[in-house]
């Protein structure tokens, strides 16, 4: 755009006026009038840079937690399922829930440092079948994803 601005026979009618007032001496309010104009015209293009910048690069975040709830109804899990899932997680205050579901091995680990906790109820027969569940959806034969977790390891 600067170019445009630089090349005189391209300067549309209004910009031409401005430089010959400059050039040809005139009085303070007819050259504060024109320092006016282009100012105006500078901070116009700033705007409007700024403004294509936003609407050209959309701001994507890292939101672990959207991540983890964005992920379990595409992994099938119905909505009781969710629900208990992002109740642990929440429970445990993972930073990375999404790891869970990863490996066999780190969402044992998640389930058994929550029973542990004693927040939930881990011995009660729905509990009990809605882990069986969601590990089965998880992890449907024993050749699941390897995990290079150590046991032990935070999640």
């Amino acid at each position: 755009m600067m170019e445009i601005l630089l090349q005189s026979d391209r300067l549309p009618e209004f910009y031409r006026a401005i430089r010959e007032q400059f050039s040809k001496g005139s009085s303070p309010t007819q050259a504060l009038i024109a320092v006016g104009a282009v100012a105006a015209l500078v901070l116009l293009v700033y705007v409007l840079n700024r403004l294509e910048r936003r609407v050209a690069a959309p701001i994507e975040t890292n939101d672990p937690q959207r991540l983890f709830h964005e992920l379990l109804p595409k992994l099938g899990f119905n909505t009781e399922q969710r629900q208990f899932l992002e109740v642990v997680t929440h429970e445990l205050h993972l930073k990375q829930p999404a790891a869970i579901l990863l490996s066999e091995e780190l969402f044992d680990q998640a389930v058994a440092a929550w029973s542990s906790r004693g927040t939930g109820r881990p011995d009660d027969p729905r509990t009990k079948e809605l882990l069986r569940k969601a590990r089965a959806r998880l992890f449907p034969s024993k050749v699941g994803f390897v995990s290079s977790a150590r046991p032990g390891a935070a999640i």
